[in-house]
């Protein structure tokens, strides 16, 4: 069974894990591996990640299946105009 919720801080690890995981398979061939150990490294390190949370009001997800994490959304509301 598939289930979406929301991640709490405790989730930022297994965040983590998942971006380090899917980033490379998903944008091997669009993004050179030199930038995205880059952006990985700015993006989805434990401290940006609370920082995003915390701090810039950006929402995260995970999607867990039989109870496992399997895949995770980020998304911040833009303000009009």
């Amino acid at each position: 069974m598939i289930k979406i919720r929301y991640a709490n801080v405790e989730d930022l690890t297994t965040v983590e894990r998942l971006a380090r995981e899917i980033w490379p398979v998903t944008y091997k061939d669009l993004v050179p591996p030199d930038h995205l150990s880059y952006m990985l490294n700015l993006i989805y390190n434990n401290a940006s990640l609370r920082d995003q949370m915390l701090n810039q009001q950006q929402t995260f997800l995970m999607v867990e299946q039989d109870g496992e994490p399997v895949a995770f959304a980020a998304f911040s509301q833009i303000e009009p105009g």
